[in-house]
């Protein structure tokens, strides 16, 4: 192993213009991904959402997926059922491949309530929307 002294080694500062140049990079790194995800919010279209087999324990959740893009995708899907008082009581995510300009129907049981139905409630449909990670 060589050994090189200390006095030979020199620190050089980060100049103003690279932190700028990084700064701006990662605003527009964040600007680009915002716009991503409000694009492909907009192609692919959840249809004909309704639910079916209730029972005090699970609840059968049937969607349509519209891709209005060419490119086949891989995407998580939240899905939310909802009660009378426009509660959500049960959620669940599942990983749905999408073909291109295709509908395809879809379908999903969720049977993990967050909580009893009351006396008076029922469910009245869901919610069934893409999962969107949140970055900051």
């Amino acid at each position: 192993m060589i050994n090189i002294p200390r006095s030979n080694l020199k620190k050089r500062k980060v100049t103003f213009g690279l932190k700028f140049l990084i700064v701006i990079s990662l605003v527009v790194g964040f600007w680009f991904r915002s716009c991503w995800n409000s694009n492909e919010l907009e192609n692919i279209i959840f249809e004909n959402i309704f639910i079916e087999n209730i029972t005090n324990a699970s609840v059968d959740v049937c969607f349509e997926i519209y891709n209005r893009t060419r490119q086949a995708r891989s995407k998580l899907i939240l899905i939310e059922v909802i009660t009378t008082n426009n509660e959500v009581i049960a959620k669940k995510m599942i990983k749905a491949d999408i073909k291109p300009l295709d509908r395809t129907n879809h379908f999903a049981r969720v049977d993990k309530f967050e909580r009893m139905l009351a006396h008076d409630e029922r469910l009245v449909g869901a919610r069934v929307r893409l999962y969107q990670r949140k970055l900051l």
